[in-house]
């Protein structure tokens, strides 16, 4: 959908009827004045009933889908003679404590229907880590899928977190140069991620 308005939130419309939610549940604090590049801000927590609602917009934004293509529930790869179908309406992402695990439904001739999921070992409560994250090389499912598919249903699934995460943030709003809000942290609990956005560092200029 095209981007909107709602209580001084700007971006998409799925991710500014969310925070508009929270806005008017008491659930989010928004900065009171002009944000400092570097400062981060009150995090936000995303709960499962929102990521499941947010997630398949995601992975749409990452998989390059235009945006009011809500109902587009095939995205085919192809390399030489090879094809895999990505769903991304079926997208969904379920956490634990300091992981987060992204599911894709996936077709080809080979397999049919199936599903590729991704793990991300990332932040926990006791265990802050920003943004890094790490998985294992191979994510699971059908092994025709995930032998010829890995680095990209790897990086697609990555790419959606990330997308997630930073159309949040900018919707939120700008820091004093105008700059939208980016991703600054991501802790993974049992029923939620808790982000915290952060004004961008600006770089100065280089000398020689």
């Amino acid at each position: 959908m095209a981007a909107t308005r709602r209580s001084g939130f700007t971006g998409p419309a799925e991710v500014v009827a969310e925070l508009t939610a929270q806005l008017r549940a008491g659930a989010l604090r928004l900065p009171e004045r002009a944000v400092a590049p570097g400062t981060p801000l009150d995090p936000v927590v995303l709960k499962t009933d929102v990521l499941a609602r947010l997630f398949p917009f995601a992975a749409r934004r990452a998989l390059g889908v235009a945006s009011g293509r809500a109902k587009v529930t095939a995205v085919v790869w192809r390399d030489g003679g090879d094809e895999l179908a990505v769903d991304p309406a079926g997208a969904t992402v379920a956490t634990s404590a300091g992981a987060v695990v992204v599911t894709f439904p996936v077709a080809c001739d080979q397999t049919g229907a199936a599903r590729a999921q991704v793990t991300f070992v990332v932040g926990a409560p006791d265990r802050p880590a920003g943004l890094y994250a790490a998985t294992d090389g191979r994510p699971g499912g059908p092994a025709v899928v995930v032998e010829r598919w890995a680095d990209a249903l790897t990086a697609l699934a990555w790419s959606a977190v990330l997308e997630l995460l930073d159309s949040v943030s900018a919707a939120l709003g700008r820091d004093e140069h105008g700059d939208p809000f980016v991703a600054g942290a991501l802790v993974a609990t049992r029923d939620a991620v808790t982000l915290t956005p952060m004004a961008r560092h600006r770089l100065g200029r280089l000398s020689s």
